[in-house]
């Protein structure tokens, strides 16, 4: 800016060159957008321009003025349709088109003008992230009851930091603290939170975070209602407590997180237990065991001397011991002798009984064989003749199939030298003996050959 008007200033002297004219738009172009780089503007649309490359080109005027704006496709989020005479809110960066020297905003962002920006901004957020789950108490992680360190995503110069320390510092002194520092309003601020969580998280050291600021108006608190903060914080593995504005404030940072707090104060409380009472606690545990441990000893002690009234002398032990084994040898001895007797005793019962059975049985032994004898001669007279009545079957079968039974009717047996039976003419041998057997007799013949 001082360049520029040092450059204008000094134009009226003829030892300057003067700056040529895109030279000017250029720095018109730098002066603008470095300080007009993202507002909020309202007014309305005329001139609505939407050709097919879905980009929107519009005025945008109020009574008294207006300007050319340009609604890049990629930008179009959001579901609010665009028509001429529309009353309009624009999140908006202003730029020079340096070739014409003409200045247009470039839009980001279209809410409309009917309702409260922000507050519809809020709730169609709210809205989506719902529909998505982010809010659901089932994702949300229980926090750590003794947490070793807890960390705090803040800005280290803002109150609410000194608040959180304070309340660690009273109530839980013991604990390590880690500070994410980052910017926690203005336009970059929502990056600024996301990069601390993205610390935080690659660094997993912290055993919960504290995401918190101090209280302001919606617009101071606008950050924690960022889609990407808020996605930022449901993706983080470390249980996270929200602690932004005041008790009435609501934004989306608390709704995401897994646990709400009203202040930073409170989200510190929240994390953190009461180091008194943990004293309290561990006192009234050391007395319970001191009591315990007294009862303890004491029972071991009386049992200690129950014990010590129960134990004898070895002597007198091995003494009372002996007496045990004489009269267990005595017993012994006696249970020995009456084990003999009645054994003696069993064997000469057992003697008398198988000396009466055997005179019992030699007594019955003559009479049992003569018995005996009778059958056997029954039997075998029973049997020799059942065996004569099978032979003489037998040899009357055979008789019938003698050849000797034939020679009784008047046939004769033909046999060579061998004693081989000539069954045919065919079979007589020549010029040898044959035999003639008659049932009274037998004849050898020459057989001579016809």
């Amino acid at each position: 800016m001082k360049n520029i008007q040092h450059t204008m200033i000094n134009q009226t002297q003829h030892h300057i060159r003067p700056i040529s004219v895109s030279s000017l738009n250029l720095a018109a172009k730098d002066l603008l957008e470095s300080n007009f780089s993202h507002i909020w503007i309202e007014g309305e649309i005329s001139n609505l321009s939407q050709p097919g490359s879905g980009h929107a080109y519009f005025s945008l005027k109020d009574a008294n003025s207006q300007i050319n704006c340009a609604f890049f496709r990629q930008y179009q989020k959001s579901n609010t349709p665009l028509k001429n005479g529309q009353l309009i809110h624009a999140k908006a960066k202003l730029s020079i088109y340096a070739p014409r020297g003409s200045y247009q905003l470039l839009i980001y962002q279209v809410m409309d003008a009917g309702k409260g920006l922000l507050e519809k901004a809020f709730n169609e957020l709210k809205e989506k992230l719902s529909k998505e789950g982010l809010f659901s108490p089932e994702r949300k992680k229980p926090l750590p009851r003794h947490p070793k360190t807890i960390g705090v995503v803040t800005s280290k110069t803002s109150a609410a930091l000194q608040d959180v320390l304070a309340v660690l510092e009273r109530r839980y002194p013991i604990a390590a603290i880690e500070v994410y520092d980052c910017q926690v309003q203005g336009e970059l601020a929502a990056n600024s939170i996301c990069k601390a969580l993205t610390l935080a998280q690659k660094r997993q050291t912290a055993d919960v975070l504290i995401v918190c600021r101090g209280g302001g108006s919606l617009e101071d608190l606008w950050p924690f209602n960022e889609e990407v903060v808020a996605r930022k914080i449901a993706a983080c593995s470390i249980p996270t407590i929200s602690g932004v504005g005041h008790e009435i404030d609501t934004t989306i940072s608390d709704l995401v997180a897994d646990k709400r707090t009203p202040t930073p104060s409170a989200a510190a409380e929240s994390c953190s237990p009461d180091m008194i009472e943990l004293m309290q606690k561990f006192d009234t545990i050391a007395r319970q065991l001191a009591i315990i441990f007294e009862r303890h000893i004491l029972k071991q002690q009386n049992k200690l001397e129950q014990l010590s009234q129960r134990l004898i002398h070895p002597a007198a032990k091995i003494s009372n011991l002996t007496l045990q084994f004489d009269s267990l040898m005595a017993r012994l001895k006696h249970c020995m002798a009456n084990s003999i007797e009645n054994k003696q005793r069993a064997v000469e019962q057992n003697y008398q009984n198988m000396a009466w059975r055997i005179n019992t049985r030699m007594e019955q032994a003559p009479i049992i064989l003569n018995r005996t004898w009778e059958k056997l001669q029954q039997a075998l007279e029973k049997k020799i003749y059942h065996s004569e009545d099978c032979l003489g079957n037998l040899s009357a079968r055979i008789d019938l199939l003698s050849p000797l039974s034939t020679l009784n009717r008047g046939y004769t047996i033909t046999t060579d030298a061998q004693g081989r039976a000539i069954t045919s003419i065919s079979k007589l041998p020549s010029s040898q003996i044959v035999t003639i057997t008659w049932s009274d007799g037998k004849k050898d013949f020459s057989a001579i050959e016809s």
